[in-house]
């Protein structure tokens, strides 16, 4: 028995097929379905409700981000989304108990998810995928929106660009068939193989068939609804986005403001620091100079003191010897006057005795013209250093 057989000898299965979505109302009427907001009549009672295992229930929203992070545009009538139905064998999930049934079912979901991403590498290309447990067989379905990242030749520098092609994601009928056997090969640790090549087997019952053309019928009618809320939108969209654009240039225009603004107080304040930085260079140059200066008057100011106490006590001295000489005066002169009272014969000795006394005032008067000389010398030199001070 091969491992895609049961236990039976029946050989188990894994299908994918797929649709082209261009238009926003068959998005719509996607989304309604997958999320069973539209009535199913096919649909087994007390089942549990769908479960979204990628993305949200707005897959219209979902879409619209995808495009706009890319940078990506729509091309009326071209294919905007591919819807994929992953299911198996009837066989696969049954009979089997709770436990095991869920383990199966976690096991079918995340290698789905692993052949997708292997397939699909743009991230988050895969914008939605929901779990079906209301029909006869649990399936899954997966909204992709074919991106394609590759060099656009109509561009001079042939820089890689995003857009839209269904044909270069999904190819051509041998394309899908090769696709088919890589899809399933993720699946053979299940026992699962993939379903017939060419087989012409139907993948959906009649009931469903007929629901699903009641299902288109509507989406028909849904279109329309969903283009004018579209063009609503659009409109909408305009107005907030001419409206951001003034406020946006306004905006710029102050930051273009404030930016000159800043500039040139940085200038002034740059030029202010500098001359600041000049004043305090020339003031520590001056403080030096006024130091030195400082310190050459208190030296000179130490010697005139010196030199005053000593001009002081050489005046003291000249007064000394000027009293002594006024007295040696006054002695000659007393001396002379009894001279002039002696008689003749001792006037010649008195003569000679004057003579002596003379020659001693003379050379006190000497000494004493010297001292005085010197003394005026003196004063006059502190006096001139007290000037230039």
């Amino acid at each position: 028995m091969s491992a895609a057989t049961g236990s039976s000898g029946e050989r188990r299965f894994v299908t994918m097929r797929f649709k082209r979505i261009k238009t926003w109302g068959h998005v719509y009427h996607v989304r309604r379905h997958n999320t069973r907001e539209m009535e199913c009549r096919h649909l087994e009672k007390d089942a549990p409700p769908p479960t979204l295992m990628v993305g949200t229930a707005d897959v219209s929203g979902e879409i619209r981000k995808l495009l706009d992070r890319y940078g990506v545009k729509h091309r009326p009538g071209g294919v905007l989304a591919l819807e994929f139905v992953v299911s198996t064998s009837r066989e696969v999930f049954e009979g089997l108990d709770q436990p095991a049934y869920e383990r199966r079912l976690q096991k079918f979901i995340v290698q789905t998810l692993r052949a997708f991403s292997d397939r699909f590498k743009i991230p988050g290309q895969v914008v939605s995928m929901a779990l079906h447990e209301d029909e006869r067989t649990p399936h899954l379905h997966l909204v992709v929106v074919p991106l394609i990242h590759e060099p656009d030749n109509r561009r001079k520098d042939k820089a890689p660009v995003y857009r839209l092609s269904a044909k270069r994601v999904v190819g051509g009928r041998g394309d899908m068939s090769r696709e088919q056997t890589r899809f399933a090969s993720f699946f053979e640790e299940m026992g699962l193989e993939r379903g017939r090549e060419r087989s012409g087997a139907r993948n959906i019952s009649n009931r469903e068939h007929e629901v699903r053309l009641e299902e288109a019928r509507q989406a028909a009618l849904a279109e329309g609804t969903a283009l004018s809320k579209d063009r609503q939108r659009v409109s909408e969209l305009a107005i907030q986005l001419d409206s951001e654009r003034g406020a946006l240039a306004a905006e710029r225009q102050r930051f273009a403001y404030g930016l000159e603004r800043i500039k040139s107080d940085r200038e002034r304040l740059d030029a202010e620091r500098a001359a600041v930085e000049r004043e305090r260079a020339a003031l520590r140059a001056e403080q030096g100079k006024l130091r030195e200066q400082l310190d050459r008057l208190a030296t000179e100011r130490a010697a005139v003191i010196a030199k005053a106490k000593e001009a002081e006590a050489l005046k003291r001295r000249a007064v000394k010897r000027a009293l002594a000489l006024r007295g040696i005066l006054e002695e000659g002169e007393r001396f002379r006057a009894k001279v002039k009272a002696l008689p003749a014969e001792r006037r010649s000795l008195a003569m000679e005795e004057t003579h002596v006394v003379s020659e001693r005032v003379a050379a006190a008067s000497r000494i004493a013209s010297q001292d005085d000389a010197w003394l005026a010398a003196m004063l006059a030199h502190r006096d001139g250093q007290g000037a230039s001070r």
